[in-house]
C-alpha cells in the first residue's frame, strides 16, 4: 500500500524582485580595467598606486589584490608552486543560504546578466581567510604545520551589508563581515601570521581587503556601483535583522592535494570514535540478522551505552536473512519529503554530525529526498501470508493525525547503531494504536505477527558502526541544534490516506 502525506504549511518569502518592478542597472560598454597587467606579469601583482576613475560603474568599488591563483604554473615562479587557502565554509548557516540565494535572485531580475562572470555556488559559500599563493615546497609544508596547530576560539561571524571589490582579474559583488567580525578576524589572521613569521616564513601579500563572501563576479562593464546600492536600499533591509545571517565559526577549512581537512577551535570538542566498541550480540553463524535476543544487555562503557536494544526489523537480502518458505517482506511507511522544516532540520542535523565527529565510523546518511517513518516490518512471510498482509491494509480504515519529532535517540540492533529523530509520546501513541488495530486485523485472517513492534517510531538520520560515539553526538545534537529549531523540536506532519 502507498501511504500519502498531506502537509499543510504557510511558505512566505519577500521576494522584492521581478523584472517589471525594479529598475535594471544598466552595463556601461566603457567600463575598462583600472590597471592593465603587462604581459608576462602574474595577475596576483598588486599596485596599490592604483586609483579607480570616478567614471567607471565600479567607481565605489575597493581596489584590491587578486590572492588567489589555481594556475601556479603561469602564475607563480617556477619555485614556488604551492597554494593555501584557509576558509570558512557558511553553507551551514540557513539564513545565510536564504539571503544569498535572493541577492542572487534580486541581481539576476535587477541587471543584465551578461557582464557577470560566476555566481558563488550557495552550497560552497565560504569566507576565505588568506590566500598564501606561490610559495615553495618548505614553505608550504611550514604553513601547514603552523595552521595544523594554532590555538584559537570560535566566534560569531556576521554578515551585514553589500559592498564590492576590484582587482585584476575583475569585479566582486560582496557580503561584507560587519564591523565586529572584521576585528576579530584581522585579530586571527594577525596571531596566525605571526606565528607563519616566526617559523622562518615572509608572507608574500598582507590582508588588505575587508572580509566577505562573494555573491556574484562579473566584469569592468557590470554596472556594480548600481547594484550595490540597490541591493543596500531595497533587499538588505527585508532582512532578518537587516543582515545577511550569522554563523558561530567552530572550525575552518583548507584544501591540501585534493582532500579537504578541518581545523577545530580549542573550545570546541568533538565527538571520537572508540576503538573499543563491539557489537552487543554476536550474530551467531548461519543466524539470521533477524533473530532477536531480548535479554541482551549494552554495557556502561560502550559509546553507545545510551542507545536502545532493537530488533533489526527489515532485511533486502532475504534469501539469506529468511526461511526458504518464507522470503517476501513487506514495509509500510510514512514519506516525509514533502515537508520543508523536516528537509531543512534534518540537512542540518546531518551537518552538524559531519562537523561534529568523525565520518569514518558512519556507515550512510539518511537520502533526505527518500526520509520516512517505518510503519512496521513485515520480514520473511510465505506468499500465502504475504497476500494477505497486503489485502488487510488496502482495506484498512484509518483517519489523518499528526505526527511530530521532537528529540534525538539511538537504536542498536544486530546490524549497526541508528542515529534517530524520535516521534513525540502524543505521535508514539497514535502509531502504536495504528499498528495494534492493524495486527489485530492481520491476526484476525490467520497471520501471526512474526516480530511485534518494539522500537519506538522514528526518522533515521544516519546509520553508523559500533565504534560511532552515539552517545557523544545525541547529546550534543539535543543540547546544541534541537534548541535552534522553531518550537524545538524537528517538525509535525500531517498524514493523509
Amino acid at each position: 500500500m502507498i501511504f500519502a502525506l498531506c502537509l499543510l504549511f504557510c511558505l512566505y518569502g519577500s521576494y522584492l524582485v521581478n523584472a517589471q518592478c525594479v529598475s535594471q542597472c544598466i552595463d556601461d560598454s566603457n567600463g575598462t580595467t583600472p590597471y592593465v597587467i603587462p604581459e608576462g606579469q602574474s595577475i596576483l601583482y598588486y599596485d596599490p598606486n592604483v586609483t579607480i576613475a570616478a567614471d567607471e560603474p565600479f567607481s565605489t568599488c575597493a581596489w584590491v589584490p587578486e590572492g588567489y591563483t589555481d594556475t601556479p604554473a603561469r602564475d607563480c615562479p617556477s619555485d614556488a608552486q604551492y597554494v593555501l587557502t584557509p576558509s570558512i565554509l557558511l553553507a551551514s548557516g540557513l539564513q545565510l543560504r536564504k539571503t544569498m540565494t535572493q541577492a542572487q535572485r534580486f541581481i539576476i531580475h535587477s541587471s543584465s546578466n551578461e557582464s557577470i562572470i560566476y555566481f558563488q555556488d550557495i552550497t560552497e559559500m565560504h569566507c576565505s581567510i588568506q590566500y598564501y599563493s606561490c610559495y615553495n615546497y618548505t614553505e608550504y609544508l611550514i604553513i601547514q604545520k603552523v595552521i595544523k596547530n594554532f590555538i584559537w576560539n570560535s566566534f560569531t561571524l556576521t554578515f551585514n551589508n553589500v559592498t564590492c571589490d576590484v582587482s585584476n582579474s575583475g569585479i566582486y559583488i560582496l557580503a561584507g563581515a560587519d564591523s565586529s567580525s572584521q576585528k576579530k578576524l584581522f585579530r586571527f589572521i594577525d596571531k596566525l601570521e605571526k606565528q607563519i613569521n616566526d617559523e622562518g616564513v615572509q608572507i608574500k601579500q598582507p590582508r588588505i581587503e575587508k572580509f566577505h563572501m562573494t555573491i556574484a563576479s562579473a566584469n569592468y562593464t557590470y554596472p556594480s556601483d548600481c547594484i550595490v546600492d540597490k541591493l543596500n536600499k531595497q533587499l538588505v533591509p527585508t532582512f532578518k535583522n537587516k543582515q545577511f545571517g550569522s554563523v558561530l565559526v567552530c572550525c575552518f577549512r583548507m584544501l591540501i592535494g585534493d582532500t579537504y581537512t578541518n581545523y577545530y577551535a580549542q573550545d570546541f570538542s568533538r565527538c571520537t570514535d572508540d576503538p573499543n566498541g563491539t557489537a552487543p550480540y554476536i550474530v551467531p553463524e548461519g543466524q539470521s540478522i533477524l533473530y532477536y535476543d531480548p535479554n541482551v544487555t549494552i554495557a556502561a562503557d560502550a559509546p553507545f551505552s545510551t542507545c536502545v536494544w532493537v530488533p533489526e526489523g527489515y532485511t533486502d537480502t532475504a534469501a539469506r536473512d529468511c526461511p526458504a518458505d518464507a522470503q517476501y517482506v513487506l514495509t509500510p511507511s510514512i514519506l516525509m519529503a514533502s515537508s520543508l522544516q523536516l528537509r531543512k532540520t534534518m540537512n542540518q542535523a546531518q551537518r552538524f554530525i559531519i562537523n561534529s565527529s568523525s565520518n569514518k565510523s558512519i556507515e550512510y546518511f539518511q537520502d533526505i529526498t527518500e526520509m520516512h517513518c517505518s510503519i512496521q516490518y513485515y520480514s520473511c512471510y510465505n506468499y500465502t501470508e504475504y497476500l494477505i498482509i497486503q489485502k488487510v491494509i488496502k482495506n484498512f480504515i484509518w483517519n489523518s493525525f499528526t505526527l511530530t519529532f521532537d528529540r534525538v535517540t539511538c537504536d542498536v540492533s544486530t546490524n549497526g547503531i541508528y542515529i534517530l529523530a524520535k516521534a513525540d509520546t502524543p505521535s508514539q501513541r497514535k502509531l502504536f494504536r495504528f499498528v495494534d488495530k492493524l495486527e489485530k486485523q492481520i491476526n484476525n485472517e490467520g497471520v501471526q505477527i512474526k516480530q511485534p513492534r518494539i522500537d519506538k517510531f522514528h526518522l533515521t538520520i544516519a546509520a553508523v558502526n559500533y565504534t560511532y560515539p552515539s552517545d557523544c553526538i545525541v547529546d550534543k545534537l539535543n543540547k546544541q541544534l534541537v534548541p535552534t529549531f522553531k518550537n524545538q523540536h524537528v517538525q509535525p506532519i500531517s498524514t493523509c490516506p
